[in-house]
């Protein structure tokens, strides 16, 4: 009797190991021909930058991005790549008329976004050095992604 369920648990591990999950669906490569004219590689780096500003927290455990939504308006997050430095993005926070609130800086590696706005000042926030400050001011940017939340979607 030992040996029956043995063997018929053993039958009915190896049945149901080869069948794998039932219902579930790979998911889709991710290709330029999902859509056309999008840039995966770019629209997941956006993804991730934008993300970052999910660190920057206020003195009582908010997160910067809930109080600037709250009390300024703020509905867009535009990432923007420097074209003359690699690696370095810029993060406008955008009010429902299209103006710019404030901005900051991400370059790769970094632990998190750093200022360029004085108007981030009373958050405590880091600074982003002078040369950030003269490539945000000077360097030519392109638009890498623009976002109504920071929230990475899948």
């Amino acid at each position: 009797m030992r040996r029956f369920f043995a063997a018929a648990s053993i039958a009915l591990v190896a049945a149901v190991g080869l069948a794998g999950p039932a219902g579930a669906a790979p998911n889709p490569p991710r290709d330029q021909g999902t859509k056309p004219g999008v840039n995966w590689n770019q629209h997941d780096t956006a993804v991730y930058v934008v993300s970052t500003l999910n660190l920057l927290r206020g003195k009582h455990g908010h997160t910067l991005v809930s109080a600037v939504q709250q009390r300024s308006g703020v509905s867009r997050f535009d990432v923007l790549s420097d074209n003359n430095v690699s690696g370095l993005y810029f993060i406008q926070l955008k009010t429902g008329d299209g103006s710019v609130y404030g901005a900051f800086a991400y370059a790769m590696g970094w632990s998190r976004p750093r200022s360029l706005s004085s108007v981030f000042d009373r958050f405590h926030l880091h600074r982003a050095p002078g040369t950030i400050l003269k490539a945000y001011a000077g360097d030519p940017r392109t638009l890498i992604g623009s976002f109504t939340t920071t929230l990475p979607s899948s």
